[in-house]
């Protein structure tokens, strides 16, 4: 008498059982959002703009301060490649991206620190309002950061207009 096996059941196999599908397409799924994320660099901004190492410095005394900004981006290991720097009189001029002041164009540059000012000249008392916005290793530009603001100063002797307080009468001061 021979042995009497089972028959042969089909559909379930190795590769079909259902708990190896699941893992299959968890698998697939994982494999193409990382190809997503990957192809799609996180987004880099500039934030904790400053001139002169100041965040809004007023009287500044140099005809071509520098600017700086920091990096802040959704992903590790992102690095900036180019910079646009506008500078505008006003905060509405700034916001309508009329830099009446300096408009650097794109600039391709890694550098964030001692950026010199490079507009028109200022005078005494000059309101400076800026922002910038940067471009990631792939080329994607970052939004314009919020804007910062300096004040030149009073650079020439020229500008300096006081006289010595005196007393009214003949008697000096003790």
């Amino acid at each position: 008498m021979s042995p009497t096996h089972p028959p042969a059941v089909t559909g379930f196999g190795r590769d079909s059982f259902p708990g190896r599908q699941l893992s299959r397409l968890a698998l697939l799924l994982l494999l193409l959002a990382l190809s997503l994320s990957a192809t799609r660099a996180g987004e880099l901004r500039a934030v904790d703009l400053r001139c002169e190492y100041e965040p809004a410095p007023i009287a500044i005394d140099v005809p071509h301060p520098r600017l700086s900004w920091v990096l802040n981006g959704d992903d590790r290991a992102q690095r900036q490649t180019a910079y646009h720097l506008l500078v505008a009189s006003t905060l509405d001029r700034l916001e309508e991206n009329q830099a009446d002041r300096w408009d650097s164009g794109r600039v391709e540059s890694a550098e964030q620190n001692q950026i010199a000012y490079a507009g028109r000249s200022l005078s005494a008392n000059d309101e400076c309002v800026w922002k910038v916005r940067v471009w990631n290793q792939d080329g994607q530009a970052g939004p314009w950061s919020e804007p910062a603001r300096w004040q030149s100063g009073l650079p020439a002797p020229s500008d300096w207009k006081a006289r010595w307080i005196e007393g009214s009468g003949s008697d000096p001061l003790p």
